[in-house]
């Protein structure tokens, strides 16, 4: 293995624990169907921009394997399990599309964006996997107590289920994404972006 690969092995470990705490520090006061808002997204970013595609994505893989293995999973299928622990993770790497990120401002923000909109994909199909389990239930039940019709309305089970997923995941990965770009782009402007944390 060649020298700049094992520095790029070491930056992907250092910065998948950076976000990994920050993560664990904003989750103290996490929304209560998990998510937070915080710039925990902010290391994978970084890492995605100075070392490429790739190792942003394992970066990515990296910190969702340490939250797997840190913090308190729940999931009710497989599919939900991938996407939210895994998928919503991952992706976060995107942001290696746009390398020029580390002089370029346009291109960090469009990075942070792109990347964070892969996540709110992932987590909003998470999402309707977890609710589609218990939405059709709940309305029925609001139908019943309160005798209204909202499954015979436009407000069907699965629309709810969709449009509040996204909504619920947005609520969190945006406010997050724009704490990101505000402090990255003023890393950017410092120069720090391009630090060498090992020695050449």
């Amino acid at each position: 293995m060649n020298q700049e690969r094992i520095k790029s092995l070491v930056e992907v470990g250092i910065f998948a624990s950076m976000a990994l705490v920050l993560d664990l520090i904003a989750n103290t006061w996490g929304f209560v169907n998990g998510g937070s808002i915080s710039i925990a997204m902010l290391p994978i970013f970084v890492v995605a921009f100075r070392r490429g595609l790739k190792n942003g994505l394992i970066a990515g893989l990296l910190l969702g394997g340490l939250q797997i293995l840190v913090t308190r999973t729940y999931f009710l299928v497989p599919l939900q399990f991938f996407l939210d622990y895994i998928a919503a993770f991952i992706v976060i790497g995107f942001a290696g599309f746009f390398p020029k990120a580390i002089t370029k401002p346009i291109h960090l923000v469009l990075g942070i964006v792109v990347a964070t909109f892969a996540r709110l994909l992932a987590a909003s199909w998470a999402g309707i996997a977890y609710w589609s389990e218990y939405i059709p239930d709940g309305i029925a039940d609001i139908d019943r107590v309160f005798g209204t019709a909202f499954s015979s309305t436009l407000i069907t089970p699965t629309l709810m289920t969709w449009v509040g997923s996204f909504v619920y995941n947005a609520a969190y990965l945006i406010p997050s994404a724009i704490l990101c770009i505000i402090i990255g782009l003023v890393l950017q402007k410092r120069g720090i972006l391009s630090y060498h944390l090992i020695a050449e």
